[in-house]
C-alpha cells in the first residue's frame, strides 16, 4: 500500500487542509470547518463528524481513560505512528525526498 500525504500550515491566509492520496482513497479534510471527505472508485463519501476542538476532546478522553471511565481513543501505538509519520514528513521536506515507512 502506498499514501502520500501532504499538509501545509504555514500559509499567508487561513488554510488549514490535510491530504492523503492513498493506493484505494484520496482522503480530504479542512481542520477550520472539520470537513472530512473519503473519495474512492465508488464514489465520495461524508464521514459524520462532531465539530469539537480535538485537543479538548483528546485530553477528555485521556482522563476518562486514566480514570477508568472508557478506552482510550487513540491507541499509544498508533500516537507512535502518527509521530513517525510527522517526523518522515519534516525530514522529507528537508532532504527533498520520499521517506518510506513501515507502519504495522
Amino acid at each position: 500500500k502506498t499514501a502520500t500525504i501532504s499538509s501545509n500550515w504555514i500559509t499567508p491566509i487561513r488554510v488549514r487542509n490535510f491530504n492523503a492520496v492513498c493506493t484505494e482513497a484520496r482522503i480530504f479534510s479542512d481542520f477550520i470547518t472539520q470537513e472530512i471527505r473519503i473519495e474512492t472508485d465508488n464514489g465520495t463519501e461524508n464521514p459524520k463528524n462532531e465539530k469539537a476542538e480535538p485537543l479538548s476532546l483528546e485530553i477528555k478522553n485521556f482522563i476518562d481513560a486514566i480514570e477508568g471511565k472508557n478506552d482510550l481513543v487513540v491507541k499509544p501505538e498508533q500516537a507512535v505512528n502518527v509521530t513517525k509519520v510527522a517526523e518522515a514528513a519534516l525530514l522529507s521536506s528537508q532532504r527533498g525526498t520520499p521517506i518510506y515507512l513501515d507502519l504495522r
